[in-house]
């Protein structure tokens, strides 16, 4: 536990997990073996236990009201943990200052890049979010972006709101939300939202296809060879790595496709008929890129999508292949479309 005077304060459980007691507590303590003292930021103490180098034992990571950072490498055991010096953690090779201060510390893996990376509250009421561009054992950190919710950089208060993030599954759907207090005295939850969803299908979920040309579970409208495409993606979700790419599969070998943005969905989701399929992206539509399908009906962007696009972090965007399906095509329109796709960026 994290105290005000600057100190923190473990109280251990000494029952079980299902009934748990907890003893009188001891103050976290650093130093060398034999003279050891407090731990003490100064005030407002928000601790973080996290194994940080990924040695095996869990260390500590520590906000405070004058925004700094402090590491503590555990050099004991996770149950007996032994703190011997501080280190700071850096952005841009110089010691890190989360604006306005009182930082307030949770290190996750945000991108799902395999990376611990940090979130972070502060004293103006926002949530930071600092992206790792080290490893995950020896984290890098080059700056920061605001945490949004439904494209607007989350605030509790435009003064002294002192935002304090929390990460759980509160609403137990699989999830991950955003639990957030501070001095407004109030517990906010931002629910979570899939980053990469997909909607707009034509397996009978949506707008029925133009003639009754059903595609499988998740697929757009059967095409010639009987099933329909499907939209994916490989990659992860975050601008700055521009590695995500859109990946069609089930189209027809040799024919020409085009992957395109939009940023809205046509007719809440449901689509619109449009050739052989359904037409599920769109709003203010941009081509991104012309492939041709490899003999298995595949097509893939090559493209940094998110340059290409211009999208910036908190854009939500949907995208979707059209496709030629020149011979047979099931209602003689010659071309169709895979399902859609919304994607929400990181930075």
């Amino acid at each position: 536990m994290g105290l005000g005077c600057g100190r923190a304060r473990l109280f251990t459980n000494v029952a079980t997990n299902s009934a748990p007691t907890f003893d009188l507590g001891h103050y976290l303590e650093v130093g060398p073996v034999g003279n050891k003292v407090s731990i003490d930021v100064g005030s407002s103490h928000v601790p973080a236990f996290v194994d940080w180098d990924n040695d095996g034992r869990r260390d500590l990571i520590s906000g405070s009201s004058d925004g700094k950072l402090r590491y503590y490498r555990n050099e004991g055991t996770d149950a007996a943990a032994d703190f011997r010096v501080v280190q700071y953690l850096s952005e841009n090779g110089q010691q890190m200052y989360v604006p306005s201060g009182r930082s307030a510390p949770v290190i996750t893996d945000v991108d799902g890049d395999g990376r611990k990376d940090l979130l972070t509250g502060n004293k103006n009421g926002q949530v930071l979010y600092y992206p790792n561009q080290g490893t995950d054992a020896a984290p890098v950190f080059r700056g920061f972006a605001r945490v949004t919710s439904d494209g607007v950089p989350i605030v509790l208060a435009p003064f002294n709101g002192r935002s304090h993030p929390v990460l759980c599954d509160w609403t137990g759907d699989g999830l991950t939300d955003l639990l957030l207090t501070g001095s407004t005295k109030k517990v906010h939850l931002f629910q979570g939202v899939e980053r990469i969803f997909s909607f707009c299908h034509g397996d009978g979920t949506a707008l029925p296809c133009p003639c009754s040309n059903l595609g499988a579970p998740g697929e757009g409208c059967a095409n010639s060879s009987g099933s329909g495409a499907k939209l994916s993606t490989t990659g992860t979700t975050s601008i700055g790595t521009g590695q995500l790419a859109l990946v069609a599969t089930g189209a027809i070998p040799g024919q020409t496709g085009l992957f395109f943005q939009g940023n809205g969905r046509v007719a809440g989701g449901n689509g619109l008929v449009l050739g052989d399929g359904l037409l599920c992206a769109g709003g203010n539509v941009m081509r991104l890129e012309v492939v041709v399908a490899d003999q298995t009906g595949a097509a893939g962007t090559s493209i940094d999508i998110a340059a290409r696009a211009g999208v910036a972090p908190g854009d939500i965007r949907y995208y979707q292949f059209y496709y030629r399906d020149s011979v047979g095509s099931p209602c003689q329109n010659g071309f169709n479309l895979t399902n859609g796709l919304g994607i929400s960026w990181l930075p």
